[in-house]
């Protein structure tokens, strides 16, 4: 072996190994944005649960109509907490891959602002219900 066929040899394996970091960094975005969604799902579970205690399920005593008013609102709270929290999570998440060099991650804009849709949709509920 000659020098040339040891540059060429460090080369590739210096061209493998940046292909393997930016594997691993396209898989970490992936899974973040599962995770992301996971929580957006609970999130949208837990209003819509709320929504349902309070308008679809009727209750014949006063008291029943309050204790499923209160429950409703405290279901679509802990949904509005987990739409920011997650929110807040991701792009914490996004942030810390984005800086690394030579890694260009998609623009999360459309992300970002359907999950703002859904907290503002979710206050709405509260104060419309």
């Amino acid at each position: 072996m000659d020098k040339d066929d040891v540059k060429a040899d460090i080369a590739k394996i210096d061209f493998l190994a940046d292909k393997q970091i930016l594997l691993a960094l396209e898989r970490t975005r992936l899974s973040n944005e599962r995770t992301f969604l996971s929580w957006v799902r609970t999130a949208i579970a837990c209003i819509g649960g709320g929504v349902a205690i309070i308008r679809l399920i009727n209750f014949n005593e006063e008291s029943h109509r309050v204790v499923a008013q209160i429950s409703g609102d405290v279901l679509i709270g802990i949904g509005i907490l987990f739409l920011v929290f997650s929110l807040i999570n991701y792009r914490q998440l996004k942030n810390q891959t984005s800086y690394l060099p030579g890694y260009k991650e998609p623009t999360s804009y459309f992300i970002t602002a359907a999950a703002l849709a859904l907290i503002v949709l979710a206050v709405a509920l509260i104060l419309i219900i």
